[in-house]
């Protein structure tokens, strides 16, 4: 086996020191893509540097967006809600921050487009989105299968300025219309209307908030429909600071409550716009200690990790780290509303089951929705195929750590490198403060 192609992660006591927290991706990629629409130049701090956001880069230049980077910051010189190319074929990967919000803006630029991406990336469905703009008028082709990418994009030609779309499966085809709204000209309101039950909905608030911060209003009638003033156009706020990422951070605030601690970790904030600051009101609840000082924190916990019962519908990504913590529990915890998990990078349901049952836990999932976790008496050794998820990288690394109830082991992780997807230095930052 080539040691390029796994990571050996021994048993460790316990965690200590002090991190810095990489650029959120979900607000750099947004951030990269309203800068671009709006007027004037944006530079962005502390914006992440991962596959996706590079890739966002790579497709934003082909669309004739000027970017530079200057040291650390970024520079982005906006074209006021159009592209210059008009005919350009664009590889996401497998992002589905890019795919999204791309397709719904490239459907009212009025040219000829093609998305396209990984094979993973063929199977992760969209066509709820498409069938929503194609509903109002656009030109969206699926050129293989049906429901899937990749994408033909033609001009269209608007409708009406109601536009219903559903958000059961991600919220990011929501966050796709709101971005690309203020493209229409053609009414002076758009009115959009999505189904109940939205999933990640937190991740709808920092959508708003961003819009909001380049001067568009999301005027929220009510949890389910929403109306943009067309009038308003993006406009660059200058400045911009991208906070750290909560997702990412909870692996290691995670790992603090496993391995007590304390961990001091840079760049978070406690009013963050971030759904996933919901991670450290759980902790609290558990009984963890967090001391907050600017965009710092510092985490110690000594106790028994109890079980979950918990509904995850606003965070799925979290629920991963969740999970981790429940195997060190004695007893069966609850994960409900994961049916996303479907069509993340890879079918998490699936993929955690396998992986999970090899580190010895039993794994019921219950309607490809909710998981019911029997932790195992202690945690075993294992090989762990990640299926190129970095979220199943990072969360899996969390089991070679030690608890005061149970012992962690050593863990073997396939393909460590799929973290370069959000969190490039996880491994080492995760190595420098295990002992």
């Amino acid at each position: 086996m080539n040691n390029k192609n796994f990571i050996l992660l021994k048993k460790k006591n316990n965690i200590s020191g002090k991190i810095n927290i990489p650029g959120s991706k979900s607000i750099s990629n947004r951030i990269l893509l309203i800068s671009a629409l709006s007027l004037g130049i944006t530079k962005i701090k502390n914006l992440l540097i991962s596959d996706d956001t590079l890739i966002m880069i790579k497709c934003l230049k082909k669309l004739g967006i000027k970017i530079k980077k200057k040291k650390k910051i970024f520079f982005v010189y906006g074209n006021f809600i159009k592209f210059l190319k008009k005919n350009v074929k664009l590889f996401v990967d497998n992002a589905g921050t890019l795919i999204r919000p791309l397709t719904s803006i490239l459907s009212f630029m009025k040219g000829n487009y093609i998305l396209y991406g990984s094979k993973r990336m063929n199977k992760r469905p969209i066509k709820d989105l498409v069938s929503s703009l194609n509903n109002i008028g656009m030109r969206i082709k699926y050129l293989k299968n049906n429901g899937f990418p990749p994408l033909l994009i033609k001009k269209g030609k608007i409708k009406t300025n109601i536009i219903k779309i559903k958000s059961n499966i991600s919220s990011q085809y929501l966050t796709s219309i709101l971005i690309s709204s203020v493209l229409i000209n053609k009414f002076k309101e758009i009115i959009i209307i999505t189904n109940n039950n939205i999933v990640s909905n937190s991740y709808i608030n920092i959508t708003i908030n961003l819009m909001k911060l380049f001067k568009v209003n999301v005027i929220k009638i009510n949890n389910n429909v929403f109306k943009i003033i067309t009038k308003e156009k993006y406009i660059s706020p200058g400045i911009v600071k991208i906070e750290g990422d909560l997702t990412s951070a909870s692996y290691f605030l995670a790992s603090s409550v496993i391995s007590k601690g304390p961990l001091k970790i840079k760049g978070i904030i406690k009013n963050s716009i971030q759904g996933d600051v919901k991670f450290l009101d759980i902790l609290e609840d558990m009984g963890a200690k967090i001391n907050y000082q600017d965009n710092e924190l510092e985490i110690y916990y000594n106790k028994i990790i109890k079980n979950f019962n918990i509904d995850c519908i606003n965070f799925p990504d979290l629920a991963m780290t969740l999970l981790m913590l429940s195997l060190y529990s004695n007893n069966i915890s609850l994960f409900k509303n994961l049916y996303s998990w479907n069509f993340k990078e890879t079918n998490r349901l699936n993929a955690m089951k396998k992986e999970l049952n090899k580190i010895g836990a039993k794994i019921n999932i219950i309607n490809r929705n909710d998981i019911l976790v029997i932790p195992p008496k202690y945690i075993k050794s294992a090989f762990i195929n990640t299926y190129n998820d970095h979220r199943i990288a990072m969360c899996f690394s969390l089991l070679s750590l030690n608890n005061i109830n149970k012992l962690g082991s050593n863990i073997l992780i396939e393909n460590p490198k799929c973290v370069f997807k959000t969190f490039p230095n996880y491994f080492k930052l995760f190595k420098k403060i295990s002992k």
